[in-house]
């Protein structure tokens, strides 16, 4: 019997002692003239990063790559359109609603869309708007009338995309040499800011958790209990607020009064 005990409360002691369990926490934020809509992303931080980053990246920055001129242009990079080798209905769906992401992704970039916009039109009246109804035909065929839509469409607009993307810089020696050497002073600083937050007390393993929030301005998490700061920008509007998440978890309310004008740089901070 005693060592049945003895066994127990070790059990028990690495109960205690493992990690705690992720609990939901709901975070919203508003402005004056109501919640600040879809599509925001907000970060959890399991450490004050506006503290720590800084000391970090102020010991990295001498030694960062300067990246050759061509590739000043590469924040106008486009992503290629995604395939796939067997139809899926959400393919077809991304591809009929894609001019209009395209135009929405893009507003404050009118020469852009101006520019690439009657180029995606040309393929859609090429190939249909819309993906053919499946035919009776289809059935016995290898692949059918909507995966040869999805695959026209997608080989087409990844070609303009392509070209577009090959006129802005970004496939010559010089700007893979840059990738290959920010990839790596990258790498060494991430590793660093991962040390300095175990030092710090955050969780070295969970530097930080991210979300976006609906079209109510809701962000949910699931985050151990202990300290976080949660981080928002929209703009010129930014909210840094640190918070306890109990153990049953809770709600984080970014109010409109807690905003501030700074500008933080959240892609820096998560290490992109």
């Amino acid at each position: 019997m005693r060592c049945r005990s003895i066994a127990l409360s070790l059990l028990a002691s690495v109960l205690i002692a493992g990690p705690a369990a992720a609990v939901p926490v709901y975070v919203t934020a508003r402005l004056d003239n109501g919640p600040v809509g879809a599509d925001l992303p907000v970060v959890a931080f399991s450490y004050d990063v506006k503290k720590l980053f800084p000391a970090v990246q102020s010991r990295f920055d001498q030694w960062r790559p300067v990246p050759p001129a061509s590739v000043a242009q590469a924040n106008k990079l486009i992503p290629p359109v995604p395939s796939w080798n067997s139809f899926h209905l959400v393919h077809a769906v991304q591809l009929q609603d894609f001019r209009e992401a395209f135009v929405k992704a893009h507003s404050s970039d009118r020469e852009l869309v101006k520019l690439l916009l009657p180029r995606f039109d040309n393929v859609f009246r090429k190939y249909g708007e819309r993906q053919p109804d499946q035919s009776p035909s289809d059935v016995l065929a290898s692949e059918d009338s909507r995966q040869i839509w999805c695959g026209n469409v997608t080989h087409d607009l990844n070609a303009i995309i392509s070209a577009y993307n090959a006129g802005v810089g970004g496939g010559d020696a010089a700007n893979a040499q840059y990738r290959e050497l920010y990839a790596r002073w990258l790498g060494k600083r991430n590793e660093a800011l991962r040390l300095a937050i175990g030092k710090a007390g955050g969780n070295a393993n969970l530097g930080y958790v991210e979300a976006n929030t609906n079209e109510a301005g809701l962000a949910v998490f699931d985050v151990p209990p202990g300290r976080w700061y949660f981080a928002c920008q929209l703009e010129a509007t930014a909210w840094y607020k640190p918070v306890i998440v109990p153990a049953g978890g809770g709600r984080v309310l970014l109010r409109p009064e807690e905003a501030t004008h700074e500008i933080m740089n959240l892609a820096e901070w998560i290490g992109s």
